[in-house]
C-alpha cells in the first residue's frame, strides 16, 4: 500500500478543498467572482493527464472552454504555484478543477464535483470511471479498488471486478479507484472517489486527480522515490 499513501494525502486535501469551497461560494454571492454562466463540462482523467507536463498558460484556455473561469491563485513559495478554476456555483453544488504548478511545469492537475444528490453526482463517477481504464488499460499498472457500503469496506484487484460491485449496489457510502503507472519517462498515478459527506442530507462530492511525480517538487519527489513508491 506504500505506493498510493502519497496520492491518497493530496487526495482528500481535494477533496476536502472542494467541499469548503463550494460551501464558501454558496454563502458568499456578493463576494464571488465566478462569472462563468454555461454548463461545466467533466474534466476526465485523459483531460488531466493532458495538461501535465505543459504550463498554466499553455492550458488555460482549455479549460475556460469546458465552463470554467480561473478565480483564484495560490503561491505556497518555492516555485509552486496553484491555480483554482470554478463553474458557476449554486445551492446544489459546482465543479472545479484545480492545476499544481512547480516551476512553471504542472505536475498533477484535479478535478471536483459537489452535489446535494447522490443520484446527479454518481453519473459522474462513471464517466470517470470508464475514462481512467481507457487510459490505462494499454499499460502496465497497478490497481486499487474499494466500495465502503454498510459501513464495510470491500477490495478489489481488478477495474472489472470493481465495476461488476460497483453496478450491484443500490447504496454506498464512499467507492474509489486507484492507478499506478511507472516507466523512464512517467512515474504517475491517477485517482478517482466518490465520497457521502453528510448521510442526512446526501451531501456528496466527486473527485479526480492526475500526478506524475517525475514532475513534482522536492517535498514530494527527488532521487528515492521509486523505493518511497514501491511502484513494481
Amino acid at each position: 500500500m506504500k505506493n498510493m499513501k502519497k496520492l491518497v494525502l493530496l487526495f482528500t486535501a481535494l477533496l476536502s478543498v472542494a467541499v469548503l469551497n463550494s460551501c464558501s461560494d454558496d454563502s458568499s454571492d456578493d463576494n464571488n467572482t465566478t462569472t462563468t454562466t454555461t454548463a461545466a463540462s467533466v474534466i476526465t482523467i485523459a483531460d488531466l493527464k493532458s495538461y501535465v507536463g505543459k504550463s498554466n498558460a499553455q492550458i488555460s484556455s482549455s479549460i475556460t472552454s469546458k465552463g470554467y473561469t480561473l478565480t483564484s491563485t495560490e503561491n505556497p513559495g518555492n516555485g509552486l504555484i496553484n491555480y483554482i478554476y470554478m463553474s458557476a456555483q449554486s445551492l446544489t453544488g459546482g465543479k472545479q478543477c484545480i492545476i499544481g504548478e512547480y516551476n512553471n511545469v504542472i505536475y498533477t492537475a484535479a478535478f471536483a464535483e459537489a452535489g446535494m444528490s447522490r443520484t446527479t453526482v454518481l453519473p459522474t463517477f462513471k464517466i470517470l470511471s470508464d475514462n481512467a481504464y481507457s487510459v490505462y488499460q494499454n499499460l502496465t499498472y497497478d490497481y486499487m479498488g474499494n466500495i465502503m457500503a454498510n459501513g464495510n469496506v470491500l477490495d478489489y484487484d481488478t477495474h472489472n471486478d470493481f465495476i461488476s460491485a460497483y453496478n450491484s449496489f443500490t447504496s454506498f457510502e464512499n467507492c474509489s479507484e486507484m492507478y499506478s503507472f511507472d516507466s523512464e519517462t512517467e512515474m504517475s498515478q491517477a485517482m478517482i472517489s466518490y465520497q457521502e459527506i453528510n448521510a442526512k442530507t446526501t451531501y456528496c462530492a466527486i473527485s479526480a486527480m492526475y500526478v506524475n511525480y517525475l514532475l513534482s517538487p522536492q517535498s514530494i519527489n527527488k532521487s528515492n522515490i521509486k523505493e518511497k513508491l514501491k511502484i513494481k
